[in-house]
């Protein structure tokens, strides 16, 4: 018993425990789905794998144990060689027989409008704007307005050679040899304002006509800015070279005309301060460059056009009548919807009054020889642009060319009244609104305006005339009489 027990215990000590060898190589390396840009295989398993490695040619693309893999690293209408193999302690089996894919063919279209297209910064005179990427584009195209600008691979831009204070409207396209994409969203864009045009002031929205400065050494073309308007004042001359003022119905109101002219304590220290009695007897009126009757919103607006750097010589039958009647135009267009900028100002010596021709008023106050008023009207909550409407009048400061004679007979352009003064209007407006803005001259008889406008005094009644046409004064009965409308200078 004991002789046979250890013969079969050497027996089976004598059996070899079977050698690891490779794992076999795995089967069914096929197509899983594939696109311009991706490539997916699949594989079986293999058995005494514990891993496999996939090659894309000779470079190893995915070692581990999943039998699926994504090759994302792959471009369109190109041919790829796969092979697969799998690993295990003892080594790599030998690799499966080739899969050849080749990626989809990439179909051109047109690319993607970019996004994002947004402002990074602004001055005066520039404007940088930048965009998102737009897949398959080549390039982009940005636009101002209808004006391509930019034809370019980069992602940014900066527009140079602007006008301060002034919209800009900018659309953005992708495009590559397909063609070009729609144009993105309006991105609307205003440059900064000059300091230096219109000094944070809406008065000056039309700009400085004369560069005015309020420098003590620019005694002559000296700026005051106050809330109801902005002027340049003269020194030498002792009235101001001109004013300028916003009008819209924010600024009128029921305040009474304060009727109470006292001298600006604004000027500076030592200037002679004109006061409202230097005019008595002179034989002119102290007639307003922005009128009472635009400032009504309250007293002290009101008060403000009393000052005397507002008020200059201004003959009588000028003033109470032909002047008058502009200004209560002026008014009554702004009361039917829109909103006016102007500039009115004086030239020369030399002017008629009551009394008889003068050239000074007590040897202090110069006599301006005409007075003008440039009117810039919008539609209320608009802008000024080349479509703005614009009354410009050039009127001497007499007694004979002024009584019983229309205001109509003195309009003329702004570049008519530049070419006389020397001043530059509308310096704060884009170039080519700046230049159309000055060649208009006003037509009543094709006005956009619903309005009549008092225009001269005939036989003791006003006579009206407007878009309609006719001539007409309102009689006692307050029914309308016509005349030859040539007495209303149309």
């Amino acid at each position: 018993m004991i002789m046979i027990s250890l013969s079969l215990i050497y027996s089976c000590s004598d059996k070899k425990t079977p050698k690891p060898t490779a794992p076999d190589t795995p089967t069914g390396l096929s197509l899983v789905i594939k696109s311009v840009n991706s490539i997916t295989v699949k594989w079986n398993s293999s058995t005494n794998s514990t891993a496999y490695r996939l090659y894309r040619g000779s470079a190893k693309i995915y070692e581990g144990d999943k039998l699926e893999f994504s090759d994302n690293s792959v471009i369109a209408n190109t041919s790829y060689e796969y092979t697969i193999s799998a690993v295990n302690s003892v080594g790599e089996s030998n690799k499966s027989a080739v899969l050849i894919i080749k990626t989809d063919e990439l179909k051109p279209t047109i690319p993607e409008t970019p996004t994002g297209l947004a402002l990074v910064n602004k001055s005066i005179n520039s404007i940088t704007i930048k965009w998102n990427a737009s897949s398959t584009s080549t390039s982009y195209r940005l636009y101002r307005g209808l004006s391509k600008i930019y034809d370019g691979d980069k992602l940014e831009f900066t527009d140079n050679n602007l006008t301060a204070n002034t919209n800009y409207e900018y659309v953005i396209s992708a495009v590559n040899l397909v063609g070009e994409s729609n144009k993105s969203s309006i991105l609307r864009v205003t440059t900064d304002p000059n300091p230096m045009v219109n000094l944070g002031s809406v008065h000056l929205t039309l700009g400085n006509p004369t560069s005015a400065t309020s420098e003590l050494s620019n005694a002559n073309n000296y700026l005051i800015i106050k809330p109801q308007y902005a002027l340049s004042y003269n020194n030498t001359r002792r009235h101001a070279n001109w004013v300028s003022w916003e009008l819209s119905k924010s600024w009128l109101g029921s305040v009474e005309r304060a009727d109470n002219f006292q001298p600006d304590a604004t000027l500076p220290t030592g200037w002679y301060r004109v006061l409202p009695t230097d005019y008595t007897n002179s034989g002119f009126d102290r007639g307003h460059l922005c009128p009472s009757a635009d400032r009504t919103k309250t007293i002290d607006d009101n008060n403000s056009t009393f000052l005397m750097t507002n008020i200059i010589p201004q003959s009588p039958t000028l003033n109470r009548e032909s002047w008058a009647y502009l200004e209560s135009y002026c008014r009554d267009i702004v009361k039917t919807g829109y909103k006016a900028y102007i500039i009115s100002g004086v030239l020369g010596t030399g002017g008629e009054g009551s009394s008889g021709a003068l050239n000074s008023i007590k040897g202090l106050i110069n006599v301006p020889s005409s007075v003008y008023k440039i009117a810039v009207f919008i539609p209320e909550a608009g802008t000024v642009n080349n479509g703005a409407t614009v009354l410009a009048v050039n009127m001497p400061n007499n007694i004979k060319d002024t009584k019983d004679i229309s205001w109509l007979k003195y309009v003329t352009t702004p570049a008519e009244i530049e070419r006389q003064t020397g001043n530059d209007f509308f310096s704060a407006l884009p170039n080519d609104v700046k230049a159309t803005l000055k060649a208009k001259k006003y037509d009543i008889n094709n006005s956009v305006f619903d309005v009549d406008a008092a225009t001269r005094t005939y036989n003791g009644n006003v006579l009206y005339t407007g878009p309609k046409g006719g001539c007409y004064y309102v009689n006692s009965n307050g029914n309308k009489t016509y005349v030859d409308r040539s007495l209303c200078g149309n």
